[in-house]
């Protein structure tokens, strides 16, 4: 028993340190699945709207969930108080990284809720965005199951970024004093990383506090990136990504570069299962794992590196 404790305080500095560095993490792989990547641009509250840009590549079939209701580090404080709109990606295409999408009305109030590109609707009632010490969260999955934590913007009594992964100032725009108002900085991201990016779209500095403004006449319809949000060569290679997540039953693992092993640990550091990858695209039995939250170390041959999973 002395041994194996010995042997789970590595891994178990090393799944610390992964999850702080990856708390930032924003890799460009064509789909929605970071946080960061999206950013709010605006934030109106009379009448209701919001405008988000994409940091990402956005496939089409994309949704992504904006929930009105206070998160508390856990969960959602409620099922079903204070509403939500759901924005999908209809438009048969993939939206480029720099798209801006406005939702009008998004309480669906006369003349109805109305997405610039995609489709929104207001799937849970009662969203409002005009009152006092209010935020809004974007996310991947529902409220009852949340996948990725995307973005925040709001004010610091609305919402906990504790158990999102999402970091103020650079992958959530949060403070004390936040009404409404919009991004008013720089419309492009020419010469900076997709992390410097979004650290100025989530600046306080970088934007107009004001609850009169013209809404969407006054945000950013795109942002200029001309290509340069990018990872290094090295990142690059070792792209990886896991799906589902949460996971009933097959893991699916997608790397740029073929791997050579895959590890299943537990929160504790026990490892569960070894086994040999040697594919870009690879599948792991997993119904057998007890519900809970697991980590998936996987080997390249000259890197090794993790990902958090959710088993249900």
């Amino acid at each position: 028993m002395l041994n194996e404790k010995v042997m789970k305080k590595p891994f178990q500095i090393f799944v610390a340190c992964f999850l702080i560095a990856t708390s930032k993490a924003q890799i460009i792989d064509s789909t929605i699945d970071d946080p960061g990547d999206i950013a709010f641009v605006a934030y109106h509250n009379n009448p209701d709207g919001f405008s988000f840009v994409f940091l990402d590549h956005c496939p089409d079939g994309t949704s992504i969930r904006f929930v009105d209701e206070e998160w508390d580090g856990a969960s959602f404080v409620s099922a079903n108080t204070e509403g939500e709109v759901l924005w999908t990606n209809d438009t048969g295409q993939t939206l480029s990284q720099g798209t801006v999408i406005h939702i009008e009305n998004a309480n669906d109030n006369v003349p109805g809720i109305a997405a610039s590109q995609g489709n929104a609707v207001e799937d849970n009632g009662g969203f409002s965005l005009d009152l006092t010490d209010d935020g809004i969260l974007a996310i991947t999955g529902t409220r009852s199951s949340p996948g990725i934590f995307l973005a925040f913007f709001g004010d610091t009594t609305d919402s906990s970024l504790l158990g999102t992964s999402l970091s103020n100032g650079n992958t959530a725009n949060q403070d004390s004093s936040y009404g409404a108002g919009y991004y008013s900085g720089a419309s492009n991201c020419t010469g900076v990383t997709i992390e410097d990016c979004a650290s100025n779209l989530n600046s306080k500095l970088n934007w107009t506090l004001t609850d009169v403004f013209d809404y969407p006449a006054a945000v950013i319809n795109s942002l200029d990136v001309q290509s340069i949000l990018s990872i290094n060569a090295f990142e690059t290679r070792h792209i990886l990504k896991i799906s589902p997540n949460p996971i009933k039953e097959d893991l699916i693992i997608f790397s740029k570069e073929a791997p050579k092993k895959g590890r299943i640990y537990t929160l504790l550091g026990q490892k569960l299962l070894e086994i040999p990858l040697r594919s870009n695209t690879s599948r792991i039995a997993v119904r057998f794992l007890p519900e809970g939250i697991y980590f998936l170390e996987v080997e390249f041959q000259d890197f090794r590196t993790m990902r958090k999973f959710i088993k249900k």
